[in-house]
């Protein structure tokens, strides 16, 4: 995560397009937050270049969480 970069422990508006987005959230799951925001993040308004965004079109794509997580949302959604 950038030196700059402030993600808070909050419900909030997140920047999706930051270039700091994936450190962020990466914090927000270590720190086992439910919510988080970039409110007051210096960076809030900061966007990655258009083509650097990726976009997938498999609606069949998995992805890997945490052993814990997974069980926990199975539990929650099924």
């Amino acid at each position: 995560m950038m030196a700059t970069a402030n993600p808070v422990c909050k419900p909030g508006r997140r920047n999706f397009q930051c270039v700091d987005y994936g450190n962020c959230l990466d914090h927000a799951v270590a720190k086992q937050w439910n919510s988080w925001s970039c409110s007051e993040c210096p960076n809030r308004s900061r966007k990655r270049p258009a083509d650097a965004v990726r976009s997938v079109r498999d609606k069949h794509i998995r992805y890997e969480l945490p052993q814990g997580l997974s069980r926990e949302i199975w539990h929650r959604f099924s």
